[in-house]
């Protein structure tokens, strides 16, 4: 065996000692750091029984630990504009230095670092080879740190620093965060101090030589600096996605002119390089460059309506533009609106300010800004200002009432009213057509065939044009009188031209219908209006919609009873499709639609409603209705068969229920099929994890026969759910004072 430094080439001398298994190469002096040594097995080595172990040398090569080294500092070396508020100067070497040790021990532990200008502050070990030392009022601005390691200081493993390490940083320099007024404002106050931040404080005898304010002749304008203390939040950092990341503070210096400044006037602000900081020896680097304008006089300078305008606008505010920010208060006690609106909102901006109010149409506005109202500096307009406009007639509009769901009813023992909303249209031509029930089943449910619906002329019954009374800017309401009609289906078109068309479905008829259905049953009763006896022998045809076909599917329903009832099974697949149903004879004629349920529909009760007639009733619910990752959900539930004669029963040995919970995006987190009490009643709970989704939690039970074949077939099923959130249980904090501080037993003590 041999061992030899790679560089030199040198043999290292030793002793090997021989070790079961193996052997111990003992070097004769310690071997240097940081060098590369190759160690040499030569061939031929045979074990204790005599066995030939290698034929050919092994070699192999391994690098003594180095000495101590600086691997990493913060601040960087040569970092510059290092801001102030850094809470850390730290030095990281490639070896431990210290071992582990308790806080209390941190005094007895080697303080390696030397600071220069000194700070105060405090150092610790952060680990074994990481010291940090974290100031105590922060980092001066304008200076140059030097950091110092001595040589010497030696490491857990007997390494030492060979030479004394060291580093420079620096910290920021003067620098201008911006002025106010800004740079491009229009209406800067004309008798206020500039302020100009900085990021630091800065010496004021050097910014006197560098600030300048010069009018836009050229001319420099007088003042005095002085400091002004600061403004907190003046500079933001966000990361890429917008978020905050911090925010500076600005040093605030004041120039205050020694007179106002001119309205109207353009002013240009620079400071010059050169600015010195307060402390240290750093100075601005750049100039800083900002103009303004100073607000003008003020005066009125725009409005909407604009003066004269023969057709304002009967929706869009009144508006009023100055040439400087106003006195707002003092604009509405000089603001004369004529004639007076009888509710008016206001809404001001810098220099505009606006008025909401409902103008009359075709009307004449005066509107008049009093001159003792002020600008925001107390300067008033001096003169009144008058604005004259006429407002623009309304827009015509017609429309028949009622006409929401495309039809209406109507009582033929009676005149056929139609009641018209209009405005501005003084003549209203109409045309009403007969219909076919098949077509007026389309055309409630079909929106392409209503918009394109043309009735033949050979069904035209009657037309005319009336005139409408009432002043033309006005909204009214008006009655279209037809006459009396005959039972049967109508078509009417109101037009008043320029496309102001409205239309409607009539149903004409003696008889009120009602409607009342399920999944597979339809039950109807006629009523006579005029007498409001029951209707017998009123032979009906019913029809469901065919979205398919686009088409009425009819059936017979039968005749009415001496009750007025008819009630039979429908081949109604789904209960909420639209129903109709109309009277064979074109003498007796009813017609009826469940389009006509709004307003008495269950729901509009407060009544569960199931129009898929599911057999399954139950109910789903939870301990609580939210909960906190990590808890546990505690659900109950119970459910019965529903025989559909107003009875229920206990689900039977062949019946099971299967619980399913989906989490708020879908997945499913628990499934399981649970045991029915004797009841119908069931209990489980769920555990949820740390990490659970926050949301609303979905639980489904499905109800399902067993076959002799072990299958399931689904019955029904029923609903409920629960959230997760990050809630926190309120805490109420109560404080008392009594009213004396020492009392006897018995006494009563008043608290408060």
């Amino acid at each position: 065996f041999t061992l030899r430094d790679i560089e030199s080439g040198a043999t290292v001398g030793g002793t090997v000692t021989r070790l079961p298994g193996g052997f111990h190469f003992k070097p004769a002096a310690a071997l240097t750091r940081g060098a590369t040594y190759e160690a040499n097995l030569a061939p031929g080595i045979t074990s204790s029984q005599g066995a030939k172990l290698n034929n050919q040398a092994i070699k192999w090569r391994f690098t003594v630990i180095g000495d101590l080294e600086v691997a990493n500092v913060e601040p960087p070396t040569s970092a510059s504009q290092v801001l102030t508020d850094t809470a850390r100067i730290s030095v990281r070497f490639n070896h431990p230095v210290v071992a582990f040790t308790t806080l209390d021990d941190q005094k007895s532990l080697p303080q390696p670092i030397q600071i220069t200008p000194a700070l105060a502050g405090t150092g610790r070990w952060l680990d074994t080879s990481t010291y940090v030392f974290a100031p105590q009022n922060g980092l001066l601005p304008s200076t140059d740190y030097t950091v110092r390691v001595a040589a010497g200081l030696r490491d857990q493993t007997g390494g030492t620093l060979r030479g004394e390490y060291s580093w420079q940083f620096s910290t920021i320099t003067p620098d201008v965060y911006g002025s106010t007024p800004l740079d491009g404002e229009q209406f800067a106050a004309p008798d206020e101090p500039l302020e100009i931040y900085f990021n630091q404080p800065v010496d004021l005898g050097s910014l006197r030589g560098a600030l300048a304010l010069v009018g836009a002749n050229g001319a420099s304008v007088p003042g005095t600096l002085s400091q002004g203390g600061t403004k907190p939040n003046l500079r933001t950092d966000y990361d890429e996605n917008g978020v905050p990341t911090r925010s500076y503070d600005g040093v605030i210096v004041r120039f205050t002119p020694n007179a106002p400044l001119a309205r109207g006037g353009r002013y240009t602000l620079t400071v010059d390089p050169g600015v010195r900081s307060a402390a240290g020896s750093g100075t601005l680097a750049n100039s800083y460059r900002a103009r303004f304008d100073v607000a003008p006089l003020p005066r009125l300078t725009e409005t909407q309506p604009s003066a004269g305008e023969t057709a304002a606008s009967l929706s869009d505010p009144l508006s009023l533009t100055f040439s400087a920010p106003m006195d707002w208060d003092s604009v509405e006690r000089n603001l004369t609106i004529t004639p007076a609106p009888s509710d008016i909102y206001t809404s001001t901006g810098r220099v505009a300010y606006s008025a909401y109010f409902a103008p009359k149409p075709d009307t004449d506005y005066t509107i008049t800004i009093g001159g003792a109202a002020r600008d925001a500096w107390g300067v008033p307009l001096g003169q009144d200002y008058t604005l004259s406009f006429h407002t623009a007639p309304p827009t015509p509009a017609l429309a028949l009432v009622g006409t929401g769901q495309r039809i209406g009813a109507y009582n033929a023992y009676v005149n056929a009213r139609v009641l018209i909303q209009h405005v501005g249209t003084p003549v209203v031509g109409y045309a009403l057509y007969r219909l076919e029930p098949g077509d007026v089943a389309r055309m409630l449910t079909d929106y392409e065939f209503w918009d394109k619906f043309q009735p033949g002329s050979g069904a035209l019954v009657q037309q005319a044009d009336i005139s409408l009374p009432g002043d033309r800017n006005t909204s009214r309401l008006d009655t279209l009188d037809l006459g009396r009609l005959d039972a049967g289906l109508f078509y009417l078109v109101v037009d008043a031209g320029s496309g102001l068309v409205d239309r409607q479905v009539m149903a004409v008829s003696p008889y009120a219908i009602t409607v009342k259905r399920s999944a597979n049953q339809t039950f109807v009763w006629a009523v006579d209006m005029a007498t409001g006896k029951p209707v017998a022998n009123l032979l009906l045809v019913g029809a469901t919609y065919n979205y398919d076909t686009r088409q009425p599917e009819p059936f017979e329903l039968g005749a009415t009873d001496a009750d007025g009832v008819v009630q039979r099974d429908t081949p109604t697949a789904d209960a909420s499709t639209p129903f109709f149903l109309w009277t064979q004879s074109a003498d007796r004629f009813a017609f009826s639609t469940s389009i006509w349920g709004e307003g008495v529909n269950p729901w509009d009760f407060g009544l569960p409603a199931d129009y898929g007639n599911s057999p399954v009733v139950g109910t789903l619910y939870t301990d609580r209705p939210i909960y906190r990752p990590e808890q546990n959900v505690y659900i109950r539930g119970a459910l019965r068969l529903d025989q559909r004669r107003l009875s229920y029963s206990l689900p039977s040995d062949q019946q099971q229920a299967d619980l399913t919970i989906g989490d708020p995006e879908g997945n499913t987190i628990y499934s399981t099929t649970l045991t029915l009490s004797e009841f119908g009643s069931f209990n489980t709970s769920l555990a949820l994890a740390r990490g659970a989704k926050l949301g609303i939690y979905s639980m489904n039970v499905v109800v399902s026969d067993r076959n002799a074949q072990a299958q399931s077939a689904p019955l029904g099923s029923f609903y409920g759910s629960f959230s997760v959130a990050e809630y926190r249980k309120p805490a109420f904090e109560v404080n008392v004072t009594a009213a004396k501080p020492d009392v006897v037993q018995g006494e009563t003590l008043d608290m408060q």
